[in-house]
């Protein structure tokens, strides 16, 4: 299993579920919406400074399996660029369930 967590704007929340939804990844129900964060507010568990411009920004954790995760990240990284989601404002990261890093951005 891989434990993905995403920083998004707000207003990319919903599209973000209908996405993950529509390409059978995660019942957006299950996406873990872990509160607001603004400017200057560390993010992800301290692991590295949230850099966001001047809206507010959601993290985002969802888990899939080892199979859909290639694909879970193909999906997140699609809409960002397709919401033209400045990458200094984004951050997509994948861990292990033990924690561990196999792949960050942003």
């Amino acid at each position: 299993m891989k434990k993905i967590e995403v920083c998004v704007p707000l207003e990319s929340l919903e599209p973000l579920r209908t996405e993950l939804a529509a390409s059978g990844i995660v019942n957006p129900a299950l996406m873990i919406s872990c509160g607001w964060l603004s400017p200057g507010d560390p993010g992800f568990s301290g692991r590295k400074p949230h850099k966001a411009g001047t809206a507010n920004h959601c993290k985002v954790e969802l888990v899939v399996s080892d199979r859909l995760a290639p694909r879970a990240v193909q999906v997140i990284s699609d809409l960002l660029l397709a919401r033209k989601v400045d990458a200094s404002a984004s951050h997509l990261l994948v861990l292990d369930v033990a924690g561990n890093y196999h792949f960050e951005s942003g």
